[in-house]
């Protein structure tokens, strides 16, 4: 009886530190003014697409990370010509929403615009599910997905050891596995996404006519031109010159940092 109680307690501890983990890795989110959007959707829709960007950019400098907004501010960039911009606000929209259908479809046309792959190889395991995942989920649903389903697996256990009749013990101790599943595979790829995510930058392309270069002492004509709106890595940065690599590790050279824009924001 005391060992049974001393695993409630356990489970009952780890739950509520595990939910207040769930709270802070989802965080508050910041409301995108309303007077504002409303401002700069009637810029866009008058066609007034470099005013509609300054204001759809300054309500993103608030911290409103809202997908609607990205959206938008990437739809006018496309209209106002630049596909490297529109493709980073599609991409970042894409990390809050990544099955959302008009994201994915604006993006998929942006890329095509651009004459670069819907998608890259990846070269290491951790890459390659990092990037399937974000297709499918955001890492704040992932990170819920897997604290949710500990805490479950943990009840499970618990009523596992505490039955005594058979078949009930049989059909908790499936539920078990299987929580216990989701959540190993949960894990693994939150933490594909954060180790992908921390051991380079990674950054898009907006500059037009970006050439890799040898070395990060002189831009010169030649060398390899990576389209707007490219996924890049940062790898190394040496003054106001970065070496990049493309996802799939096959190019790699320097540009100026001017040339990308990081997908974090």
């Amino acid at each position: 009886m005391i060992r049974k109680l001393i695993a409630l307690v356990s489970v009952i501890l780890i739950s509520g530190i595990s939910l207040l983990l769930m709270w802070s890795m989802v965080g508050t989110v910041e409301i995108a003014d309303s007077d504002a959007m409303d401002t700069a959707k009637a810029l866009y829709e008058d066609g007034k697409y470099p005013e509609a960007i300054q204001v759809y950019e300054q309500i993103a400098s608030t911290g409103v990370r809202d997908s609607h907004v990205l959206y938008n501010l990437g739809n006018a960039y496309a209209l106002n010509g630049d596909i490297g911009r529109a493709i980073l606000n599609y991409e970042r929209a894409s990390e809050i929403t990544p099955r959302d259908l008009d994201i994915r479809h604006n993006l998929a046309l942006s890329r095509a615009e651009a004459g670069i792959s819907s998608d890259l190889p990846a070269v290491n395991p951790l890459l390659e599910i990092s990037i399937l995942s974000k297709a499918w989920v955001s890492l704040n649903e992932i990170s819920i997905i897997a604290l949710a389903t500990w805490i479950i697996s943990g009840f499970l256990i618990l009523i596992y050891l505490i039955l005594s009749k058979k078949s009930l013990r049989k059909l908790i101790g499936a539920l078990a596995v299987i929580s216990l599943v989701i959540t190993l595979g949960a894990s693994i790829t939150f933490a594909a996404r954060i180790m992908s995510d921390n051991r380079a930058i990674t950054s898009i392309v907006t500059k037009p006519n970006t050439f890799l270069q040898d070395n990060p002492y002189s831009e010169s004509e030649g060398g390899f031109e990576l389209p707007e709106g490219t996924r890049t890595q940062v790898i190394e940065q040496h003054g106001n010159w970065v070496l990049l690599t493309t996802l799939d590790q096959i190019i790699e050279g320097w540009a100026p940092e001017d040339a990308i824009e990081s997908l974090a924001f």
